[in-house]
């Protein structure tokens, strides 16, 4: 299956006594998908992300992304979920960016390469009671390598 996604988007924040905090941000975003599924367990993605925006407050920072991600899926329907994600993200930026206004525009990560994973799995241990184990990991330009797990139990009654 094939699925597009076009976006235009437009985020202001605006403020009397924190001019350098104030943005106007207008952004472009489009992105393809292709998924291929050979059986009911398992499916594959890829995706690529193309990213323009642009600050038309203060110093008129720009900033231009190509994200290309890819994900495999294996579900047994009923018992377990499995999700490996892997996203590569290159960001052309123009500006200071170590400003409050690049940390929205960036999304949080540094100009340059930019590489994320991710790896889930939903796992139904009984009637009504379900685990989930996450694990995130992001390797933002010139920064060392951010780990971040999550575990949850829910009891459904």
């Amino acid at each position: 299956s094939t699925r597009l996604n076009v976006t235009r988007a437009k985020r202001e924040r605006a403020t009397n006594y924190l001019n350098t905090k104030n943005f106007l941000i207008r952004s472009w975003e489009a992105m393809p998908e292709l998924s291929y599924q050979p059986n009911p367990t398992i499916r594959f993605t890829g995706t690529y992300q193309w990213m323009d925006k642009n600050n038309e407050l203060g110093n008129q920072e720009k900033a231009r992304f190509h994200e290309l991600g890819s994900e495999a899926r294996l579900s047994q329907v009923g018992k377990r979920t499995l999700t490996g994600v892997l996203k590569y993200i290159k960001i052309d930026y123009t500006g200071l960016d170590t400003s409050p206004v690049a940390f929205e525009m960036l999304n949080g990560f540094r100009p340059g390469n930019n590489l994320t994973w991710n790896l889930a799995l939903q796992q139904r241990l009984s009637s009504g009671l379900n685990i989930t184990v996450d694990y995130d990991g992001r390797k933002p330009q010139g920064i060392r390598t951010i780990h971040t797990g999550r575990m949850q139990v829910s009891v459904l009654f």
